[in-house]
């Protein structure tokens, strides 16, 4: 069996994120368990429906979601003119106006 069969997306389930088929249980919230350093078995042991081959399909969706995206990050932006939220700087010889 591929991942392919084992991720469905409906948007009457889980507002139409990826999930594990036959649950509730969203790729996200596994990409996030392991993320943080869980082990696929602490996650079986926490959702008892989950299977091993569920967990793999997950990760294996996310690498080819990258794959199919691979800059899923929007390139950096020059920074935003501040305008105004700096002091005018003194004219020109270091003598303020009208001194």
């Amino acid at each position: 069996m591929t991942y392919r069969e084992l991720i469905e997306a409906n948007p009457s389930v889980m507002l139409g994120k990826p999930v594990i088929d036959g649950t509730r249980i969203t790729v996200e919230m596994i990409l996030e368990k392991v993320a943080y350093g869980e082990t696929v078995d602490q996650i079986l042991e926490e959702y008892p429906r989950l299977t091993r081959e569920g967990v793999l399909a997950a990760l294996q969706y996310a690498l080819e979601s990258f794959r199919d995206d691979p800059t899923p990050f929007p390139p950096p932006q020059p920074p935003k003119d501040v305008g105004g939220s700096f002091p005018p700087a003194p004219p020109a010889g270091g003598k303020e106006a009208g001194v």
